[in-house]
């Protein structure tokens, strides 16, 4: 009969004295470990703080894009704009015509509104610029709405709108300063920005209107 008692005793010596050596290895080492590890955590947190502030700012310019949320006040577009030369520009109308500003200066006074096909104040005021339109004709009516070309088509046809409609682009909308919807330019004959302002109802439309007239 084979006697394995040696073999036995040298394995069981052998493992405690690779354990030992494992627990040295890991007495030394134990605090740069917990120091890497601490780091790769503060790591993966900060990446995970910036990219989570990335999509909270990207869920807030998609709300204010559908919004139109004011990014400035109206007296700073008036600070920025007011007193100055209307910016001219080039648009395609719902009926697909192209309109520029200067069409109409020389001519009449133009008050501008820039509105949104999601903005719920928009809706409202539609009325309100049928009636402005027809109670002061020397006074050119445009309306840059923000939305699709087709959503624009439906927006005339549902309101009964007597005036042109243009295809919102973000360069008019950064030229003019635009904060949101329905913001007002009233602009004189010579081309002038006379008065900014937001506007809900008629009466809103003649008190900007009245720096034009």
């Amino acid at each position: 009969m084979i006697d394995i008692t040696p073999l036995f005793c040298y394995t069981f010596h052998k493992m405690i004295y690779c354990g030992d050596k494992r627990m040295r290895w890991l007495k030394r080492n134990l605090a740069p470990l917990v120091v890497l590890g601490s780091n790769m955590m503060l790591s993966i947190a900060v990446l995970g703080l910036f990219a989570y502030v990335q999509r909270v700012q990207s869920d807030l310019d998609a709300v204010m894009r559908v919004f139109y949320l004011p990014r400035v006040t109206t007296d700073e577009v008036e600070s920025a704009i007011g007193g100055t030369n209307a910016p001219d520009f080039r648009l395609l109308s719902t009926d697909e015509s192209e309109i520029r500003l200067s069409d109409y200066i020389g001519t009449s006074s133009v008050l501008i509104a820039f509105t949104s096909v999601t903005c719920p104040y928009c809706k409202q005021v539609y009325p309100s610029l049928n009636t402005f339109a027809q109670r002061y004709p020397g006074i050119q009516v445009l309306v840059i709405s923000r939305g699709e070309p087709s959503e624009n088509v439906d927006l005339v046809s549902e309101h009964s709108l007597s005036f042109p409609v243009l295809n919102y682009t973000d360069e008019v909308g950064r030229s003019y300063v635009v904060p949101g919807t329905p913001f007002f330019y009233a602009i004189d004959k010579e081309g002038v920005i006379r008065r900014v302002g937001y506007g809900n109802s008629l009466a809103d439309l003649e008190h900007l209107a009245a720096a034009i007239r």
